[in-house]
């Protein structure tokens, strides 16, 4: 983990001892309403309650107020800012703010009243806000839920929160279907898979998970628009396509859960955040932040601060500046621990990998983090035999047949891949090369001769091996200018492989007016004069329809089929050539010769 305090000051646990409750919360109104969440969950910082009446729905989310009672630059208010979210580890929580505050005196605890935020909705029955109002309330939760207990009770029509619970349901699917329409393709749910807000796959069971969620997008947008349609200044949370890649919309759509994420990556830049709004393009709203979570999550704090000092007609706690450096410390710490979460999850699972022996159930990912591990030891005898089998088997990534080749003295087992690879993979292997090792730097394929009339393709590959440019001793031939590529490519891991590659200068370079006067010209001698002409001649004179000619092109040689249409009969014939002309010549001559020995009544 990044080394950061996580330990509570002895200043933070005073202020935290004098934060009292009293009875007396002013004018706030009362308000009532649900916490769904894990069964596990103490920190409750959200709850909702919804309303129907006729075809309008009143929706209130109601979130835990903390900065009611801390305030500004006092020890736990610097501790936010030092700690910034709660981390979720395995070995357990390291929460942001003290337990007695996220757990007890700020937590949405059941027939306790809290001070709260509350964002009220009015929706129609096409989900559209026909209103919107956000308040401080005090709050007295009627039931705390879990995920599983919430879809329990949506089954039960005798329970008394059965109606409010459906109603919730029946809300948040409007929702979800208004933002489907608008183009969203995150907070949505995918096969048996709910897609977040940052494209992360999670499984659910509960339709009621997803209720929730819903219900955070939307208080999430209407803060946020609410602050920016007064041009007010606050902490947003952007998602832009990454710039020099366009979107591919129906990669996203289309894509199963499982290959979601790749594409998601690879056409979006991360979330983050920022002082300007600039919208959320995988929630398709033009408008978000995070407001929802203000006991576990800094930026919700900071913007819970912002929204309270507006409503109350005061100047922003924060100044662009301040803000526009939050931001970024937040953007660090979360780029952080997504680095800490890969190396300790990667650790794991090399020490898992690390205790097997028996190799053949592992899955090709697994199996190819084997021979990373093993190359780095030097000890790949071990998983000698399995490689080999993988090899025959063709389940070998082009990542792995390259870390054998250029990061081990495995000769046999070099030669075996070499002999194994079709000729297409001498290219593809080749060429990431560059992306995955650091000992090969830069690829660049030289045609040296392209004379596809005479059939001449010469060619070689350079590679940066080492920080040397090196190559073959000669360049190679190809029988057209595919398969120069693939004969340059293959001549070059065959010429490192037997310790043959000399630097660039001292390869030995083909004379191209030499290779050139020795291809002979084409000569072609046909068995009748001008035959195309003669053959048209011919089918004049016997009223005959008039020959076809098809050609096709491949390797440098056209081919040409002719084709003759009599009444009883149909005669066609093939030739191959260098050049289009001498192909209808000499296929025409062809034709005219089976017509001269042909039996006379079938030619009529």
């Amino acid at each position: 983990m990044p080394k950061t305090n996580r330990i509570f000051t002895a200043d933070e646990l005073e202020q935290t001892q004098r934060i009292l409750y009293s009875s007396d919360f002013g004018s706030r109104p009362l308000v009532k309403g649900l916490t769904i969440d894990t069964q596990q969950s103490r920190d409750l910082d959200d709850a909702i309650w919804v309303e129907t009446h006729g075809e309008l729905g009143k929706l209130q989310i109601h979130i835990a107020d903390p900065t009611a009672v801390i305030e500004r630059d006092s020890p736990l208010d610097r501790g936010v800012r030092k700690r910034l979210e709660t981390l979720y580890l395995a070995k357990g929580r390291k929460p942001m703010l003290p337990p007695a505050l996220s757990e007890q005196k700020l937590s949405l605890l059941e027939g306790e009243p809290k001070l709260t935020l509350t964002v009220e909705i009015e929706l129609n029955s096409r989900g559209e806000i026909l209103h919107h109002q956000i308040f401080e309330s005090c709050f007295v939760s009627v039931g705390k839920l879990s995920y599983q207990e919430a879809e329990q009770i949506t089954n039960n029509p005798e329970h008394q929160l059965f109606l409010a619970l459906n109603s919730a349901q029946s809300w948040a699917q409007i929702l979800n279907r208004v933002r489907v329409k608008q183009g969203a393709f995150a907070g949505i749910i995918k096969g048996n898979f709910y897609l977040n807000e940052e494209g992360q796959i999670q499984p659910f069971s509960c339709r009621s998970e997803v209720l929730i969620a819903e219900y955070m997008i939307l208080a999430n947008t209407v803060i946020a628009q609410w602050l920016a349609d007064k041009s007010l200044p606050g902490l947003y949370r952007n998602h832009l396509p990454k710039p020099e890649l366009e979107l591919n919309w129906s990669a996203l759509e289309s894509a199963e859960p499982q290959d979601f994420r790749t594409h998601y990556s690879h056409c979006l830049g991360k979330a983050s955040y920022g002082h300007c709004c600039q919208g959320h393009l995988a929630l398709a709203t033009p408008y978000y932040l995070h407001f929802t979570s203000p006991l576990r999550r800094g930026a919700d704090f900071i913007v819970h601060r912002i929204v309270k000092a507006f409503l109350a007609g005061q100047d922003c706690p924060y100044t662009q500046a301040e803000i526009k450096t939050i931001a970024a410390e937040i953007n660090q710490f979360q780029l952080e621990q997504k680095v800490s979460k890969t190396n300790y999850l990667k650790e794991k699972r090399d020490k898992n990998l690390a205790q097997i022996t028996n190799y053949s159930g592992l899955e090709g990912k697994d199996f190819s983090r084997v021979i990373e591990l093993s190359i780095a030891q030097d000890s790949c005898d071990q998983i000698r035999k399995e490689l080999e089998m993988r090899l025959l088997l063709g389940q070998l990534t082009n990542t792995d047949l390259s870390l054998i080749l250029f990061q081990t003295e495995e000769l046999e087992l070099q030669q075996l891949i070499f002999n194994s690879l079709e000729d297409h993979r001498f290219v593809n292997l080749l060429h990431n090369c560059p992306q995955l090792l650091p000992e090969i730097s830069h690829l660049e394929y030289e045609e040296l001769i392209y004379k596809p009339k005479q059939l001449l393709f010469v060619s070689r590959l350079i590679v940066t091996l080492h920080n040397q440019d090196v190559t073959t001793p000669e360049p190679v031939k190809g029988k057209n200018k595919k398969d120069a590529k693939i004969q340059a490519y293959k001549s070059w891991l065959q010429a490192y492989l037997e310790r043959q590659l000399v630097p660039t200068e001292q390869s030995s370079h083909l004379d191209i007016k030499t290779e050139m006067l020795q291809l002979e010209p084409e000569v072609i001698e046909f068995k009748h004069p001008s035959p195309a002409g003669t053959l048209h001649n011919l089918c004049q004179q016997r009223k005959w329809k008039k020959p076809r000619f098809e050609y096709a092109k491949k390797d440098g040689l056209f081919t040409c089929t002719a084709t003759l249409h009599l009444d009883t009969t149909t005669l066609s014939t093939t030739s191959q050539t260098q050049k289009k002309r001498n192909a209808q010549n000499l296929a025409a001559d062809l034709l005219l010769s089976e017509l001269d020995s042909g039996d006379e009544d079938k030619l009529k």
